[in-house]
């Protein structure tokens, strides 16, 4: 759940009030919440890597 509302407020993050609770979310929250969005861009490159391979080792 805090990490919906940690999402929440950054996408609000122009307002000062958002960027003031954000300044407040504990630094395991940041950290996690880090972690998953670099899961999330990571993906396609991952995808592409494991295709790439796969056809060349076709060939």
């Amino acid at each position: 759940m805090q990490l919906w509302h940690t999402f929440k407020l950054s996408l609000k993050i122009p307002s000062k009030r958002a960027v003031f609770q954000l300044n407040r979310i504990g630094m395991d929250i940041v950290v996690f919440y880090l972690f998953v969005l670099l899961a999330i861009v990571s993906i396609p490159p991952l995808i592409d890597l494991l295709t790439t391979t796969w056809v060349l080792r076709e060939s």
